[in-house]
This record gives C-alpha cells, structure tokens and sequence, in this order.
C-alpha cells in the first residue's frame, strides 16, 4: 500500500517524509514479513504443545479408552523436544524415531503415560 502510494505520489510532502524516516518504513516493509512468518510458526509451535499436552494428560477422558502407543510417545517427545536440543553444558540428542506397526491399547486414559 504505501509503495503503491510512493508511486502515485514520488515527491511526498515534508510532514509525511519525516514520519517516513521516523518509523523507518524501509525497515519494517523489510522485517515485517518475516515477523510475521516467524509469529506463525510461534502459534503452530504453541498449538502443537497445547494438543500434546492434552493428548498426553487425558483430562478430557475418564474410564477405560482405546489409545494409540505411538500418538502417547509423539506427545511426550513434543513436549520433551526442548530438552533435547544442545546448551551451553550438554550436547544436543539426536532422536530417531523408528515405530512398528502396532494395534490400538486399551488403557485407562488419565493414567496411561505417566
């Protein structure tokens, strides 16, 4: 929008020049995308612990349910996965992930990982 009004008006008047360099336009039409792109992936990320965690807690389950072993251990990872990246002190954990096929469990739900 404001390129489209750079073109339409090139020589624009001094108030608005000077709010052009005090918000540093170039910079944020640069950086804003990004930020964006990046915000995305936070939600996504965010949304993908939130599932995990319930998923892994079972509060919404009472009594006996079917559960899938491979869906328990996924959530448990996702919620793990910042431990495993390297720090200052210890190396990071490279995990691979290799599962069978295997049948649905029969579990009490609120207890089935912990």
């Amino acid at each position: 929008m404001v390129n489209l009004y750079g073109q339409h008006y090139p020589n624009p008047v001094e108030e608005i020049q000077e709010e052009i360099e005090t918000v540093e336009l170039d910079f944020l039409s640069e950086d804003l995308p990004k930020l964006m792109a990046s915000m995305k992936v936070g939600t996504d990320r965010i949304c993908a612990i939130v599932s995990s965690m319930r998923n892994f807690s079972r509060l919404d389950k009472d009594g006996m349910s079917v559960a899938s072993i491979h869906e328990g251990i996924d959530s448990t990872l996702l919620i793990l996965q910042h431990r495993l990246k390297a720090n200052g002190k210890l190396p990071g954990i490279e995990l691979i992930k290799d599962y069978e096929d295997l049948p649905l469990v029969e579990c009490y739900a609120a207890i089935r990982f912990t």
